[in-house]
């Protein structure tokens, strides 16, 4: 009973050191995501055949310029209560906080 209960601590032991060093990159790739808020002004759907290979989404800035974004398929969606849901639910006028590491969209989710 004591050498099962010593290699259950022992085991924990290792166990929250193991966590703890995945805690470090954790906290590395926090300070690398990037958040960016605004308004839709266009929104163009990957179409091969009209020679579009990816979507994209220009989004009005609160200084009041445009920037484009590229939305790769693997990006979460979310709406305002943070359901996931599909490109389609997003539209022109829609206010939007976008959130990026190290440059590529990660998710987008409505604000309103």
């Amino acid at each position: 009973m004591k050498k099962t209960l010593i290699a259950l601590i022992a085991l924990t032991f290792i166990a929250s050191l193991c966590y703890a060093a995945n805690g470090g990159q954790a906290a590395k790739s926090t300070e690398e995501l990037k958040t960016f808020a605004g308004k839709i002004v266009s929104l163009e759907y990957a179409d091969p055949t009209k020679g579009v290979d990816k979507t994209n989404m220009k989004v009005l800035g609160p200084d009041g310029n445009p920037v484009s974004f590229t939305v790769p398929v693997t990006v979460t969606l979310l709406d305002a209560a943070t359901r996931v849901v599909t490109l389609n639910k997003f539209k022109v006028g829609d206010t939007v906080k976008i959130e990026r590491v190290k440059g590529e969209v990660k998710s987008i989710q409505k604000t309103k």
